[in-house]
């Protein structure tokens, strides 16, 4: 029986827990009969552990970085981990948070993490990733060998989602795109002109095979991604083969000395660093694709003088007002990422009817 007893300026709680053993606790309690209500509340949660109605509590001495750490070595997929250890390091990994005991960790503390971030202008999706990525964490620990092993309801359950706002993706217009590859080097064609009819992503151009490329059936099957066995959805589309990029297919498979479609100039596969955005912006600044030009004055700023900088819509003739200096117009290109030209796909070609197609943002439009 659950009792009760006053000592110091406090009242504690005496009663038996799951395991059969007896505690005591102190508690905030201001009166006797609150105190009891207390200790009874947690001799009949204790009893329900006792029969499996309820989790057990967990005894874990290990922190929430110290889990983390596991989770990351032994159940994150090496391809993943870089990324994962980045998004847990600035607020889990080095923070207070991942300082408390796997079973200290609450979901208002985990929510005052989340607002934080909030408060530090990171995207709700950022956010949505971190609380997603400590829900995986802790349903894991609870197949986890010893001393990771968490027995507990996983707090992250009860942390609400962030709302995250549709956008409507930026992306070329229709009649851009024949503005744009006129000045996309021919070393990059074939990659954003694929981009731009299948909506395939940056890896999956790279590691595209000559035999996922059925010329015939007119379908192109993803199934990889750089060297990778799979795509980042873990599924393989067909894609069918739209008649303006069926040329630019044709010449990139005859001319691979390898068996990729998009080689690099050895015929290997292309690296993950490679930066095709660096050509999209200057292809684009060439293109007049852009939201205005810059106009710095170049000699003024080789004297470290503080440089005279202008924007304007148009590339009209101007001088520096300081030293008379001709000033040269530099493109600001619109803000876009060659991740953005797989949106073209999705909301500027007409939809296909075509059975095959299983994915939505890879359709064609008719020649």
């Amino acid at each position: 029986m659950a009792s009760v007893f006053f000592k110091k300026g406090a009242w504690y709680v005496f009663f038996k827990d799951w395991t059969g053993k007896y505690k005591r606790h102190v508690t905030r309690a201001a009166t006797k009969a609150e105190a009891q209500r207390m200790a009874d509340d947690l001799e009949r949660r204790a009893e329900r552990q006792r029969l499996g109605l309820e989790e057990l509590p967990s005894e874990s001495k290990t922190t929430l970085a110290e889990l983390c750490e596991w989770w990351l070595k032994n159940r994150c997929t090496p391809r993943r981990e870089y990324l994962e250890r980045s998004r847990l390091k600035r607020y889990v990994l080095n923070a207070p948070l991942g300082k408390l005991l796997v079973r200290q960790v609450t979901a208002e503390v985990v929510e005052d993490t989340l607002r934080q971030m909030e408060r530090d202008g990171l995207s709700p999706s950022t956010i949505n990733g971190l609380r997603a990525i400590l829900r995986t964490i802790y349903s894991s620990a609870r197949k986890a060998p010893e001393p990771y092993r968490f027995r507990g309801t996983n707090p992250i359950l009860d942390v609400e989602s962030w709302a995250v706002p549709k956008k409507v993706q930026e992306t070329l217009r229709a009649e851009e795109v024949g503005a744009l590859l006129p000045f996309v080097p021919e070393y990059w064609l074939g990659v954003f002109v694929t981009a731009l009819y299948t909506g395939m992503r940056k890896g999956e151009i790279f590691g595209l095979r000559k035999r996922d490329v059925d010329l015939n059936a007119d379908l192109i099957i993803v199934a990889r991604s750089y060297d990778h066995e799979t795509t980042k959805g873990k599924h393989a589309d067909a894609l069918p083969i739209a008649p303006p990029l069926r040329p630019f297919l044709e010449a990139a498979i005859a001319a691979s000395p390898s068996d990729l479609v998009f080689p690099d100039p050895e015929g290997k596969m292309r690296s993950k660093e490679a930066d095709p955005e660096k050509v999209l912006r200057r292809a684009m600044g060439r293109a007049g694709l852009v939201e205005g030009y810059e106009f710095v004055c170049r000699r003024c700023k080789a004297r470290g003088q503080a440089p005279h900088s202008w924007n304007y819509a148009d590339t009209e003739e101007r001088f520096c007002p300081t030293c008379k200096m001709r000033l040269w117009p530099k493109a600001i290109p619109r803000p876009m990422k060659f991740h953005s030209l797989r949106h073209y796909a999705e909301h500027r070609i007409m939809p296909s009817a075509d059975p095959r197609l299983r994915r939505g943002i890879g359709r064609c439009e008719a020649a």
